[in-house]
């Protein structure tokens, strides 16, 4: 495992495509120790490869169109109202309580940041899980950041973009899954990594009424990718 180590450790600490260089590397690391035969040198090596590609920096093109902002303009500030993280019990909180601030979602821009925004969180968490503490804490406050940089999709209002309209679809059940959802070429992998990671970060918590507007929410996300 220690190729993949020591690549996320290489750039953990700094904003790579919203999250993806913990997310790969959590998912490969939490896979390869449930099945420790496949963790050979060269596939080791090959993810951490693939786990520092994601240095290029902090930019988005999208969202500078859209917002007029650049990530890289973005810093966290004493005053900020977003919390330190303690434990995934009160990340996944916070998270979740971000995520439902959403009030449109847009294609191919809120849409990207709305479910990346869990699934870069539940990946730090995934690291602390595996025992990785150290590693996991040196990403906080990226993904503190990112959130900081999210919220400005919150309640954006975009008549150039495709809005989706507010349907909900309950993913939870047999049904949803019968669909044919290889039709949208981007959007395959998303439900499944987006239902993995929402899953796993949900049962943090606790509170039953944030888990109830935390499910419609999650219907609503599901279904833009139809």
């Amino acid at each position: 495992m220690q190729p993949i180590i020591a690549g996320i450790d290489t750039n953990i600490a700094y904003s790579c495509s919203i999250g993806h260089n913990v997310i790969f590397a959590a998912l490969a690391l939490k896979a390869l120790g449930d099945l420790p035969g496949l963790a050979t040198a060269e596939v080791t090596q090959r993810i951490r490869t693939v786990v520092e590609s994601f240095t290029v920096g902090p930019r988005d093109d999208n969202a500078k169109k859209i917002l007029g902002v650049d990530f890289s303009e973005i810093h966290l500030e004493p005053n900020d109202d977003i919390p330190t993280y303690t434990d995934p019990e009160q990340m996944a909180d916070f998270v979740f309580r971000e995520f439902i601030r959403f009030q449109r979602i847009y294609r191919k821009s809120s849409l990207t940041y709305a479910g990346h925004l869990l699934t870069h969180a539940q990946s730090l968490v995934s690291l602390l899980d595996l025992g990785y503490t150290d590693l996991a804490r040196k990403g906080f406050d990226t993904h503190r950041l990112q959130v900081k940089f999210t919220r400005h999709f919150y309640d954006l209002d975009a008549p150039d973009l495709t809005r989706l309209a507010r349907e909900e679809r309950d993913w939870t059940k047999p049904e949803y899954w019968k669909q044919d959802l290889a039709s949208n070429d981007w959007a395959t992998g998303h439900y499944f990594k987006y239902a993995y990671h929402f899953s796993d970060l949900l049962k943090r918590v606790d509170d039953l009424p944030l888990k109830k507007k935390v499910l419609h929410q999650m219907g609503y996300l599901m279904s833009t990718f139809e």
